[in-house]
């Protein structure tokens, strides 16, 4: 694009300059942007994840060796709430950033993981491995959807549709496949009952269980609600 530049450098030969960003101490082989562009998630060979801050080029976030192995592939949901990494043991972690800590772990593969993605909807994640297969995960559960099988070599790279409808891959075969996508069924809902205690001082709470809100009342003063934030786990 004529006319552009280099606005920042987030660590590596760059420090000097911005002394407070300090980065990766091997190969970053991993990059994404936060759907709202404000937050940069990098990884790489020293098994480090790394978030910065767009407006500063600092360092917001660390997590030092979350992988037993080198992290290949990042990639944020649509929603922020996770992040996935595609690493070097076969594997998809799965980041949760509301508690800062490994949520999922998604195995499957029998190769490195070297490319996730997310759907635009947030449901489904792609991963596609060096064993030549791309695998379908439900997002909300971790629960493995389809495997993808086709690719005689290495797959490198996965792409959703916009609509969600379809998959693209890319392979070391010298091939991009197109792959179509059944819609992914909601998740089963579970019906969440908490009983008063006799002395009617405890919250009640009846509400269907998917990724949402859930209100807790109390019996002796209903106009109070709380709210209690929850993700769906599975069965």
């Amino acid at each position: 694009m004529a006319g552009g530049g280099l606005r920042r450098t987030l660590g590596g030969l760059a420090a000097p300059n911005h002394p407070d960003s300090q980065g990766h101490g091997d190969e970053v082989t991993a990059v994404a942007f936060s759907l709202d562009g404000s937050t940069v998630a990098t990884a790489g060979w020293d098994k480090d994840l790394l978030l910065w801050d767009v407006a500063t080029a600092k360092k917001s976030q660390a997590a030092a060796f979350v992988r037993s192995e080198e992290i290949w592939s990042v990639a944020f949901s649509p929603d922020g709430r996770l992040l996935a990494m595609g690493g070097g043991d076969h594997s998809v972690l799965l980041w949760d950033f509301g508690a800062w800590r490994s949520w999922r772990t998604l195995r499957g593969h029998t190769d490195r993981v070297r490319a996730v993605a997310f759907s635009r909807d947030g449901a489904l994640l792609a991963s596609a491995s060096d064993d030549g297969r791309v695998m379908l995960w439900d997002a909300r559960t971790g629960r493995l959807r389809g495997t993808l099988a086709g690719h005689t070599r290495p797959v490198r790279s996965v792409a959703f549709s916009s609509d969600g409808s379809m998959l693209a891959s890319a392979g070391w075969d010298n091939t991009v496949r197109l792959w179509d996508l059944p819609p992914l069924e909601p998740p089963a809902r579970t019906r969440l009952s908490v009983v008063t205690t006799p002395t009617d001082s405890a919250p009640v709470a009846e509400q269907d269980l998917c990724d949402g809100v859930l209100d807790l009342v109390d019996p002796g003063a209903p106009e109070k609600r709380i709210a209690a934030s929850f993700r769906y786990v599975g069965e």
